[in-house]
């Protein structure tokens, strides 16, 4: 599904609150499988500028191959600086904060320098071999599931040793997440 963005000013905190509680509920609930608030961004850009900001790094190159890329997933983007090299490819001008609520509840801030983004055009490129980690990442959020759904709660602290977890998972043969 494609983002949607909302500007949301001081005037509007009431409902502010209400996404910002609905955002954190589904960031916690193993039955969300899509998240309706995926992010709080912070931008002095007007919201038609700040959509073309978050599209240019909706489609990810694989070689020749287009797939969508979403990126704006809470689930998807805290892994990206860690998992892959595409971190500094994100084109981010005009965006200075990128907020979110993580796996466990936790609050989460992203201060984006803008002069560190490498300007990549309109399409974030990687090889196959740069895709293994990105895959692994949906095998990552399946075995965070299968915690929040036991009772268990992940802290972030232990997204390493679980992301490791899940990429040896797939490399001994695990063909699904809905196998974890």
């Amino acid at each position: 599904q494609a983002p949607i963005i909302l500007r949301l000013t001081l005037r509007d905190f009431d409902a502010l609150c209400a996404l910002a509680g609905l955002a954190k509920h589904e960031s916690t609930d193993a039955c969300t499988k899509t998240r309706s608030v995926c992010a709080f961004i912070q931008s002095a850009m007007n919201i038609e500028r700040v959509g073309l900001s978050v599209e240019r790094n909706l489609t990810l190159m694989v070689g020749t191959q287009r797939r969508y890329f979403r990126m704006f997933d809470p689930r998807v983007v805290h892994h990206l600086p860690a998992q892959l090299p595409i971190g500094p490819q994100l084109d981010l001008r005009g965006i200075a904060g990128w907020n979110y609520f993580t796996w466990d509840g936790e609050w989460a801030h992203v201060a984006i320098n803008e002069n560190s983004n490498r300007l990549t055009g309109c399409h974030i490129r990687i090889n196959e071999e740069e895709l293994f980690p990105l895959t692994a990442i949906e095998y990552f959020n399946a075995i965070v599931r299968a915690f929040i759904k036991s009772g268990v709660t992940c802290p972030v602290a232990e997204t390493q040793r679980i992301m490791d977890m899940a990429q040896a998972a797939i490399s001994y043969g695990l063909k699904s997440p809905n196998d974890v």
